[in-house]
C-alpha cells in the first residue's frame, strides 16, 4: 500500500502505468478541494454556529499543513526518485534482496492506519446526526432531511475529511520514517561487513569499503535533501492537530465535551504520538549508525597500527572515512530528529496544556 502511495506521486523505479497518472491526477484535485471546504467550513461555524474564533483558526491552519506535505512531495520527487535508485544499487552491491518482512510491516501500518482513521470517523458520523449545532459542516452547508441520502452524504463527508487530515500526514510519516530506517539498516549492514573486512587487513577490500561510504556519504546527504520539508510538515501537522486537540478538550471539559469531540481526541492522540515517536527515532538511528561505525572505523585504525609492519595506505583509507561527517537528520534544519527533540515536543505539550489552565482560571 505505502508503494501504491509513492506510485501516485510518480515516485519509482518502474515506469508508471496510465492507472496511476489518472489516480495521480483525481489525487490532485482531491488534495484541494478538501482544504478548501474544511476551510470554509470552520469559517462558517464561527460566522453562524458560535464556534471561537481561535478553534476556528487553529483549525484552518491544520487544515491547510496536509496540503503543504502534498505539494514538498511533490517538489521532491525527483530526489526521493533518485534516493530510491542509488538505494537499491548500494541493495545490489551488498547482495541483498528485498525485504517482504519489512513491506508487509509498511504495508500493516498503512492499512491500519486507514482503518482506525475510517472506524472512528464511523463513530463520528453516527453521533452527528443527532447534532444540529455541528451537522452542518459535514453535510456541505445542506438541509438535507434524516434519510438515507441525508445520512450518506454526511458519513461520506466526514471520512473524507478525516483521512485527509488525520490518516494522509500518518501515511507522510511512514513513508518518511521508512526511508530513515531503510537507510540506517544499510548503514548496519555496512558497519558489520567492515569489522570482517578488517580482520584481514588486505588493501583492495577496504578500499571497497571505502567507496562504498562515499556512496553512502552522497545518499545521506541526498535523502536529507529529499525528505527533509516533508518531514517538517508532517511535524507540523500533527504537532497543530495536538495544540488544538489539548486546547479545545481542556477548555471544554468541564462545561461539556460532546461525544464527537472525545472520539476525534481519542484518534488524533492514537495517531500522531506513535507516527512522531517512530519516524523520529527512525532518522535518529541514521546518527546512531553513523556515531557506531565511525567507532568501529577508530579501533580498527587502532588495531592496525599496534601491529609491527602495518600498511600506511590502509591507514590513509581509514583517515578519509574518519574525516567524512555525516549530517543528522533534521525537518529542514529547523530541528533535528532526536530522542532530545521528543522529550522537549512532549513537554512542550505538557507546558501549553497547564498554561490554558492558569490562563482559564
Amino acid at each position: 500500500m505505502l508503494t501504491i502511495i509513492l506510485k501516485i506521486y510518480g515516485i519509482d523505479t518502474c515506469r508508471i502505468s496510465s492507472l496511476y497518472k489518472f489516480l495521480s491526477k483525481f489525487y490532485v484535485v482531491f488534495m484541494h478541494l478538501i482544504p478548501a471546504y474544511l476551510a470554509l467550513a470552520y469559517i462558517l461555524l464561527h460566522l453562524y454556529y458560535s464556534m471561537p474564533i481561535q478553534f476556528a483558526l487553529g483549525c484552518v491552519a491544520a487544515s491547510v499543513f496536509p496540503l503543504a506535505i502534498h505539494h514538498s512531495i511533490r517538489s521532491k520527487k525527483h530526489l526521493l526518485n533518485n534516493v530510491l535508485t542509488n538505494y537499491y544499487k548500494i541493495n545490489s552491491l551488498q547482495n541483498i534482496t528485498r525485504n517482504t518482512n519489512k513491506r508487509l510491516v509498511a504495508n500493516l501500518l498503512v492499512a491500519g492506519t486507514a482503518l482506525i482513521t475510517m472506524l472512528f470517523a464511523t463513530m463520528i458520523a453516527m453521533m452527528m446526526a443527532s447534532n444540529p449545532l455541528i451537522k452542518p459542516a459535514f453535510s456541505l452547508f445542506i438541509n438535507f432531511e434524516d434519510d438515507v441520502l441525508g445520512i450518506s452524504v454526511c458519513f461520506i463527508v466526514i471520512q473524507i475529511m478525516h483521512i485527509y487530515q488525520f490518516a494522509f500526514p500518518v501515511f507522510a510519516g511512514i513513508m518518511c520514517g521508512f526511508f530513515y530506517y531503510e537507510f540506517g539498516e544499510i548503514f548496519l549492514r555496512f558497519r558489520k561487513e567492515l569489522k570482517c573486512k578488517g580482520s584481514s587487513f588486505y588493501r583492495d577490500d577496504i578500499l571497497s569499503s571505502v567507496k562504498m561510504y562515499s556512496s553512502l556519504y552522497q545518499l545521506v546527504h541526498d535523502l536529507q535533501n529529499a525528505v527533509s520539508l516533508p518531514c517538517f510538515f508532517f511535524l507540523c501537522t500533527l504537532l497543530t492537530d495536538l495544540f488544538c486537540t489539548i486546547a479545545s478538550f481542556v477548555i471544554t471539559w468541564e462545561k461539556h465535551v460532546s461525544a464527537p469531540h472525545l472520539c476525534e481526541t481519542v484518534l488524533i492522540i492514537t495517531l500522531a504520538i506513535p507516527s512522531v515517536v517512530g519516524t523520529v527515532l527512525c532518522g535518529s538511528r541514521i546518527n546512531t549508525q553513523y556515531q557506531k561505525t565511525q567507532t568501529a572505523i577508530v579501533l580498527l585504525k587502532d588495531r592496525l597500527i599496534k601491529q609491527a609492519y602495518y600498511d600506511e595506505t590502509i591507514v590513509c583509507y581509514l583517515n578519509l572515512m574518519m574525516d567524512k561527517e555525516f549530517p543528522i537528520m533534521s525537518a529542514c534544519g529547523i530541528v533535528q530528529l532526536t530522542p532530545n527533540f521528543m522529550l522537549g515536543m512532549f513537554g512542550s505539550l505538557f507546558t501549553y496544556s497547564l498554561l490554558i489552565l492558569n490562563l482559564k482560571k
